[in-house]
């Protein structure tokens, strides 16, 4: 392994003001901020799809009252993209601390990469985080994203998730993500579990923000996985969903 710096460090050459507790923290550069996750929670190249996790709804879900560093820090998130400022993430490696922990270190001699959030939603206290243009190279492992899949998953409807997972690629058909984190295995519009309806024919892959939106009503989807209408309220899922076609186009020309 080449020799390794704190990400704190290469941030503060970079002008950033890091506010830290452990393992916690963001840095600010006048309206900029920049976020830490962890390097191999980073998904596949071209498709960087993340959540950046709500403390409240982490604090509320074992009725503990939200505080400290990382409440500073996702009310930092929320005023940044409130005001359109430019959100940065950075995918750190990590390092064993002698004291059992793990610290956020970079290259000693490669620049830091900052991930430029693009168009991020809010679903189910979380940030889902997507952009394109990520250049980071960690290899895409199905059955890795499929566990994360499963986890999400009543037993009774495992094998319907497998299914279905496996004939869309383990893939969004509108988006392309591939995350198990955030990508959901949902019932095709007419049909139910209570039916009978579980075969992989029945199903489509959807990013969690878009399986709402269907339940809801917001968009409509043909069976051949066209996006056929989309409610200006989602508006930001057309667009998603055109570069989307547009790039699966090029890959086959």
């Amino acid at each position: 392994m080449p020799p390794m710096v704190k990400v704190n460090r290469k941030l503060e050459q970079l002008g950033f003001s890091v506010e830290q507790n452990g393992l916690d923290w963001f840095g600010r550069r006048g309206a900029e901020l920049v976020v830490k996750r962890w390097r191999d929670d980073a998904d596949e190249p071209g498709v960087l799809c993340r959540s950046l996790e709500s403390e409240r709804q982490r604090r509320k879900a074992v009725g503990k009252p939200a505080r400290g560093l990382r409440t500073r820090c996702e009310n930092a998130i929320a005023e940044t993209l409130a005001n359109q400022a430019p959100l940065f993430v950075v995918f750190a490696y990590r390092k064993p601390t002698k004291s059992g922990g793990q610290e956020a270190v970079w290259p000693q001699d490669e620049p830091l990469v900052l991930v430029r959030v693009d168009r991020p939603v809010y679903v189910d206290g979380a940030w889902l985080i997507s952009d394109s243009s990520a250049a980071l190279t960690v290899p895409y492992d199905a059955e890795r994203e499929l566990q994360k899949v499963l986890r999400k998953v009543r037993a009774n409807q495992r094998q319907f998730a497998m299914a279905v997972f496996k004939a869309c690629d383990g893939k969004c058909i509108i988006t392309g993500c591939s995350s198990g984190h955030v990508i959901d295995t949902a019932h095709r519009p007419g049909r139910s579990w209570e039916a009978g309806h579980n075969t992989a024919g029945d199903g489509w892959m959807l990013r969690a923000d878009i399986h709402r939106a269907l339940d809801a009503g917001l968009i409509d989807i043909a069976e051949d996985g066209t996006l056929t209408r989309c409610d200006s309220r989602v508006a930001y899922i057309a667009e998603t969903y055109a570069r989307h076609t547009r790039s699966r186009l090029a890959e086959r020309s």
